[in-house]
């Protein structure tokens, strides 16, 4: 006879008998699940996974990626780091003219297109989307 696994996502370890009604293992045992039919994830913050919503997104209007600890704002979005301690005040600001090079870089129009189908079928409200966000200053 198979012994029946914990209800969490990616756990595979055997009922805890102590668990009662719940079907977790003894690791599971006090946690909960994602408060949306069917997730079988684990909650992460207001009763939702990390998927569902549990995890804070960055304030920036539409940007839907998850905050870095960086005032509440994602990678994209927040302010810039050094990245390396060595590097002068004078590299930084030469760093700062070169905005319109980083903006095209992350522009989703700067992919090509003909080589992965999915960017090709685009709806007009989408494209209208893409380009008005494509347009506007970076932080």
């Amino acid at each position: 006879m198979k012994s029946e696994s914990c209800d969490f996502k990616g756990c595979h370890r055997p009922i805890d008998a102590a668990s009662g009604a719940k079907r977790t293992c003894a690791v599971h045992k006090y946690r909960r699940h994602c408060a949306i039919p069917l997730c079988t994830n684990q909650v992460y913050a207001r009763k939702l996974c990390a998927r569902h919503g549990g995890k804070r997104t960055c304030k920036v209007d539409r940007c839907c990626a998850p905050t870095t600890g960086r005032g509440g704002f994602c990678s994209v979005h927040g302010p810039a780091r050094n990245r390396s301690s060595a590097r002068s005040s004078s590299a930084v600001s030469a760093d700062s003219t070169s905005d319109e090079s980083d903006d095209a870089r992350w522009s989703p129009l700067a992919f090509r297109t003909d080589s992965d189908p999915l960017l090709v079928e685009v709806s007009a409200d989408i494209l209208s989307l893409i380009l008005e966000l494509d347009s506007t200053p970076a932080r």
